[in-house]
């Protein structure tokens, strides 16, 4: 009887699976005054999901707005960067960030690269993950912070029922509901926010303070921006 109550308790635990995540902080500049308006370019993508560069720029944007600082990729942007030829983040090297914060008229720019953005679901295991590197300049060129992390969400299913439950589902998203996800722009997006959302107690908010410098203690837990007040006082000065 006791061994039955193990094994049940086991079930229930591998059946409701984890999600979770790592962040690590490469690099980060010392009393850095952070930019007013960051346009957040097109990712380099080094995995194999198209679906990919949508959702990481959509997190990429949420996690900019949390900081404080307003994120870009409006059309007229995204029309200048493909008269400049580019289409793809790995395109981006071609040109100095100087010169692209100038074309694009923005004095921030955020640069990423997409490491892994994979999705596993045989029944029996289901492993959904995504790992990236986002890198913050200024307008003429100075790295204000770079930093990488990973979001996932792994379940191990031992139940025939829960093992047919998900098989099934996996089939009808190979039909159906991973392209529409990849139409949405949410295609592993709870992972990607997961990945995003451990960054941002590690980055400095955009307010800067009373000596001009980038405040970096503990952004608001709650993901709000403290976007108004920081715009009155960046202004006001």
């Amino acid at each position: 009887m006791f061994r039955k109550g193990i094994l049940a308790v086991l079930a229930v635990s591998l059946l409701s699976g984890c999600i979770g995540g790592a962040q690590k902080v490469s690099y980060l500049k010392d009393k850095a005054d952070i930019p007013n308006f960051v346009m957040v370019l097109p990712p380099a993508n080094n995995s194999t999901d198209l679906a990919a560069p949508d959702t990481t720029r959509r997190v990429a944007c949420e996690m900019m707005l949390a900081l404080g600082v307003i994120p870009f990729t409006s059309p007229s942007q995204e029309e200048q960067l493909k008269k400049m030829g580019i289409t793809d983040g790995g395109q981006l090297g071609a040109y100095k960030a100087p010169d692209l914060a100038e074309k694009l008229g923005v004095d921030g720019l955020l640069y990423s690269v997409i490491k892994n953005f994979n999705e596993i679901n045989v029944g029996v295991y289901i492993n959904r993950s995504v790992e990236a590197e986002f890198t913050l300049v200024d307008k003429l060129g100075n790295k204000l912070w770079q930093i990488e992390g990973t979001g996932f969400n792994r379940a191990v299913n031992v139940t025939p029922g829960a093992i047919l439950q998900e098989g099934a589902k996996a089939m009808a998203q190979q039909l159906v509901g991973k392209q529409l996800e990849k139409m949405l722009k949410i295609h592993l997006l709870q992972e990607a926010q997961k990945m995003t959302g451990l960054m941002i107690p590690k980055l400095p908010q955009w307010p800067v303070n009373e000596k001009g410098a980038a405040d970096v203690s503990q952004p608001d837990q709650g993901g709000n921006s403290k976007l108004g007040g920081a715009l009155f006082k960046k202004r006001s000065k």
